[in-house]
């Protein structure tokens, strides 16, 4: 249950960004999560937590983020 409603509703804690993270996105079909933080870093995280990859191009914070549809 990802009900963030619920008490105890902690499912993981990923590491992998050095500060804030300004932006989450679930992709389309659930199974990927994208965080874009103020370390100007994005990273891709699968369903079990694991940072499948991180984009490190960026030149400032990442505050929005979206899945491309195709």
């Amino acid at each position: 249950n990802h009900d963030v409603r619920v008490q105890e509703h902690h499912i993981a804690t990923m590491s992998g960004h050095t500060q804030e993270v300004c932006g989450l996105k679930w992709s389309p079909d659930g199974k990927m999560l994208a965080s874009g933080g103020n370390d100007n870093l994005v990273n891709i995280w699968n369903a079990n937590g694991e940072n499948a990859h991180t984009f490190t191009e960026h030149q400032a914070g990442v505050k929005a983020l979206a899945w491309c549809p195709w």
